[in-house]
């Protein structure tokens, strides 16, 4: 069946309604590239390690993606 994943710092509205939570990082437990209103690109370098376990988005989509590849997972 169908089911929901939410990757969230907190419990929200949105985290509420998952049937699996993933946890995620702040943006000073991650390094990568940002853009802000003014259009400047910047590199931002990770400050701290994440507590316990705590992945970014980035983490998951790659290990989906390599289990997907792999043919971990049947396709509809």
């Amino acid at each position: 069946g169908l089911f929901t994943v939410v990757n969230e710092l907190f419990e929200t509205e949105t985290a509420v309604y998952a049937d699996i939570l993933l946890p995620g990082t702040t943006v000073y437990e991650r390094e990568g590239s940002i853009t802000n209103t003014g259009r400047w690109v910047q590199w931002r370098w990770k400050a701290v390690d994440s507590p316990g376990e705590c992945r970014s988005e980035l983490w998951f989509l790659v290990e989906l993606f390599k289990r997907i590849r792999n043919g971990g997972f049947k396709m509809p």
